[in-house]
C-alpha cells in the first residue's frame, strides 16, 4: 500500500527591532511609536493585519483586506502608514495631545505564514517646567475659619481647564486630585473640606482651601500639569500662637 504524506506550512513568529522607549518634548506636534518587523514575507497588504494596544486596551486596528484603519475615539488621530507596512514598517502615528505616556503594544499579523507576534513599547513625556511663585511658609491663627495654601505659577500657556491637572500631598501622602479633562475635584476624608478654585487655574492659581478644623502643620507639596508644562514644589503650613 502506498503512503502518502502531508505537509502544512508553519506559521513563524514575525521578528522585531526591539526599541524599549521612545521619548518626546512638548515641541513635537506628532509622536511616532515604532513597530518595525524584521522578516514579513508577504507581497499584499490584503495578506496583513495590525493592532495597537495601550497597556490592556486595544486602541487601534488596521484591516489589510479592506485597507480599513479603525481607531478608538481617545486615540481618533492615531494611524499607520499602509504602504510602508509590506518593509515591515506598522509604527503608529498620532497628535502629541492624544500621547498619553505609557506602554503601548503592536500586534502585526501576515495571514500566510510568518503568524502574530507583539511588542512592548514605552515613552516617556518631557514637558517644560512651570515656575512657581516661591513661598516657604504661611501662617494661620485660631482667628481663621480657612486656611489657604497658595499654590501660583506664573508661565501657563493653557487655554482649557481640559488641560489641567493638580495634586496636594501632605508629606508623603496625596490629600487632593484636581482632574480638569473631568472638572473633578477628590479630596481625601480627612481633608474633605479641601478645595481650589477651578476657574483661578487658568490664571495661576492652585491654591488649596480648607476648614481650619482639617488644616494639619507640615509640608505640603503641589505638583501642577497642563499638556505642554508641568512642575511641583513645597510649602510649609504653620500655626501661630497669637500673643494678645
Amino acid at each position: 500500500m502506498k503512503q502518502f504524506s502531508f505537509s502544512f506550512p508553519v506559521s513563524a513568529h514575525l521578528l522585531f527591532n526591539i526599541i524599549e522607549s521612545v521619548e518626546y518634548t512638548s515641541a513635537k506636534k506628532t509622536i511616532i511609536i515604532p513597530c518595525l518587523a524584521t522578516n514579513v514575507e508577504t507581497e499584499s497588504l490584503r495578506e496583513m493585519f495590525v493592532k495597537w494596544k495601550f497597556r490592556d486596551k486595544f486602541i487601534f486596528y488596521y484591516d489589510g483586506y479592506e485597507n480599513e484603519s479603525t481607531p478608538i475615539s481617545e486615540f481618533s488621530s492615531a494611524h499607520i502608514i499602509p504602504d510602508k507596512l509590506l518593509a515591515g514598517n506598522a509604527s503608529l502615528i498620532m497628535d502629541q495631545r492624544q500621547a498619553s505616556p505609557g506602554t503601548y503594544t503592536c500586534e502585526v499579523t501576515e495571514f500566510l505564514g510568518s503568524g502574530e507576534v507583539s511588542t512592548q513599547k514605552k515613552f516617556r513625556i518631557f514637558k517644560d517646567p512651570l515656575l512657581f511663585t516661591k513661598i516657604k511658609s504661611v501662617e494661620y491663627t485660631k482667628k481663621n475659619k480657612t486656611v489657604l495654601i497658595p499654590c501660583l505659577f506664573t508661565n501657563s500657556v493653557a487655554k482649557s481647564l481640559k488641560e489641567m491637572f493638580v495634586k496636594w500631598k501632605l508629606r508623603d501622602k496625596y490629600i487632593f486630585n484636581y482632574d480638569g479633562e473631568k472638572n473633578k475635584s477628590t479630596p481625601t476624608s480627612e481633608f474633605s473640606s479641601a478645595h481650589i478654585v477651578p476657574g483661578a487655574l487658568l490664571t495661576g492659581s492652585a491654591s488649596l482651601v480648607m476648614d481650619k478644623s482639617q488644616a494639619v502643620i507640615g509640608i505640603y507639596t503641589y505638583e501642577v500639569s497642563e499638556s505642554t508644562k508641568e512642575g511641583k514644589t513645597t510649602i510649609e503650613l504653620k500655626y501661630c500662637i497669637a500673643l494678645r
